[in-house]
């Protein structure tokens, strides 16, 4: 039995086929999708969870208002975590993607970088020997204007790095390669530490506040146009263990992340891995008309967008509730899944209605020499559906699974995970044997298993027909 398999609850049904997502996104992804897919052997559902913290860069600022008076609106930044074992893929997906929708926008600030640099080399020559004072002035005017570039992706990124990132406008995509490590030296690590914690911060709001030193003056509060952030480890005690999930529930951390895993591989490892010009060329163009339409518009719910996320908002408020009173540590991300919702239904709406948009401005508005007045554009009824149907199927397939896995299997008496385990096996199955409470509870007889089961029917907690339990 695999690692991940040791962590998952015996005789769940089996994860749907991953086809079953495709009919939950917009149809002009699901084509780029499934080009990805024939490059890839991680599952189709990795590839579309993940897709959506590589488009988050390009949504330029766009915003979702609920309400049409309101002051401000929810922008775009998305947390996937991709978690299962190790040669699985999870880094080959996320560079493939990252490469295919971002990759023309990388060349085009790395080209701009170059000149800037170039230029400041000039100027500096030019002020060394300058004699006039206002000259002298104006070359340091000049030089002070020129900015230290955009970054398009963050692979190593420090607390420091990031926030000087951020305040000179960039919208990455940042990539923590394992994050199991990562945690696991935080607490001794400052800068580790601090990165996480400053990832932690932005997701709510969007926004982060710079520190105050005295060269720079008062505290500056950034508002993020959009940011992308994809994590991957493996699970277990060499990458990320149960007790560093829990405490990650616990602390807020992964209560911010989709969390995506894969249980087996189904398909071969690709003979081609890498996409044609003409494969590339069909990512290019739609990731310029994405980022056109993200630069034109914002989003406000329609009447009927409206009346289905308020239905949502109260179903999630009850569960909400629910799992907080009884200290379920997944309360955290139930209570985060309305702004995970929006962004989700923003990224959704901009696929949808970014194919008619022409590009041939996009240097200048790439320069921010041309930027437009937001029109603001209503958000469907359908939007919404749809972006509630991936979420749930996003959740019950994948992100809950793993956090429930970690939080039955961490902080509990060896009674608690048998009951527990005799509870869920007896909902699917009206029965249970002990070789599968072994299995679903990951006690065995060596840990006393049959003893707690005589205790538990000792105070008709279960009951016991020949061969099998029951509650």
């Amino acid at each position: 039995m695999s690692q991940l398999q040791n962590w998952l609850t015996a005789n769940e049904p089996a994860i749907k086929k991953s086809n079953d997502i495709l009919s939950k996104i917009p149809s002009n992804l699901v084509s780029l999708i499934g080009i990805a897919d024939k490059k890839t052997f991680v599952s189709t559902d990795v590839l579309v969870i993940t897709s959506l913290s590589v488009l988050a860069p390009l949504c330029s600022g766009i915003k979702l208002f609920r309400n049409i008076d309101d002051i401000d609106g929810d922008r775009v930044v998305v947390y996937v975590a991709s978690f299962f074992r190790s040669g699985g893929g999870k880094t080959s997906a996320v560079n493939l993607l990252k490469d295919a929708f971002l990759g023309w926008l990388d060349e085009y600030h790395a080209a701009k970088y170059h000149e800037s640099e170039k230029l400041k080399e000039e100027l500096e020559k030019e002020l060394e020997v300058c004699k006039d004072t206002q000259e002298k002035s104006l070359l340091i005017k000049k030089l002070n204007a020129l900015k230290s570039g955009v970054d398009v992706f963050i692979p190593n990124a420090t607390e420091a790095g990031l926030k000087e990132s951020l305040k000179n406008g960039s919208t990455p995509l940042i990539t923590l390669d394992n994050l199991g490590k990562m945690i696991g030296i935080a607490k001794r690590n400052e800068h580790v530490g601090q990165l996480l914690k400053m990832v932690d911060e932005i997701f709510d709001s969007a926004n982060f506040s710079t520190n105050r030193t005295l060269s720079q003056g008062r505290t500056q509060n950034i508002k993020i146009g959009g940011l992308g952030l994809y994590a991957a480890s493996t699970l277990g005690n060499s990458g990320l263990s149960s007790k560093m999930i829990y405490e990650g529930l616990e602390d807020g951390l992964l209560n911010r992340f989709l969390i995506v895993f894969q249980q087996e591989i189904e398909k071969n490892i690709p003979f081609e891995k890498y996409l044609s010009k003409e494969e590339l060329k069909e990512f290019v163009i739609f990731a310029k008309k994405f980022y056109v339409y993200a630069s034109k518009y914002n989003l406000l719910l329609s009447e009927e967008a409206k009346q289905e996320a308020i239905k949502f908002n109260a179903k999630i408020s009850k569960e909400f509730r629910t799992k907080y009173s009884i200290g379920d540590e997944t309360s955290g991300f139930t209570s985060r899944s309305i702004t995970m919702l929006y962004r989700i239904a923003i990224i959704f709406h901009i696929t949808e209605n970014c194919d008619l948009e022409s590009f041939e401005n996009i240097e200048a508005l790439l320069d921010k020499t041309v930027s437009f007045d937001r029109e603001m554009i209503l958000l469907s009824k359908e939007t919404m559906l749809s972006a509630i149907d991936f979420f749930d199927y996003v959740k019950k397939e994948h992100t809950f699974k793993i956090l429930d896995a970690a939080n039955q299997n961490s902080r509990k008496s060896a009674a608690q995970k048998v009951l527990e385990s005799i509870q869920r096996l007896c909902e699917k199955n009206k029965h249970c044997t002990v070789r599968e409470i072994t299995q679903s509870s990951r006690i065995a007889q060596k840990d006393g298993l049959l003893q707690i089961l005589d205790d538990l029917l000792s105070i008709e907690k279960i009951k016991k027909e020949g061969e099998f339990y029951t509650v």
